[in-house]
């Protein structure tokens, strides 16, 4: 995440469940070649939900 204050990028730890999990996708790259991809959501007690997606051999290894 990117701190609005000074612009450093920093690292959190994020705690919550696995609301729902995406299909493997491949996205096409600037390069010409392809990366695989995968969206998930996570949720918290408070409701609140984030989609981050996964890349590479982490999309396709990931299963539930």
């Amino acid at each position: 995440l990117r701190d609005s204050r000074d612009g450093a990028e920093q690292a959190v730890d994020v705690i919550g469940v696995i609301v729902e999990v995406g299909q493997v996708g491949n996205v096409p790259l600037k390069t010409g070649s392809s990366k695989p991809r995968r969206n998930i959501q996570l949720g918290d007690e408070s409701g609140l939900k984030i989609q981050v997606a996964l890349w590479g051999n982490l999309a396709s290894i990931f299963d539930l």
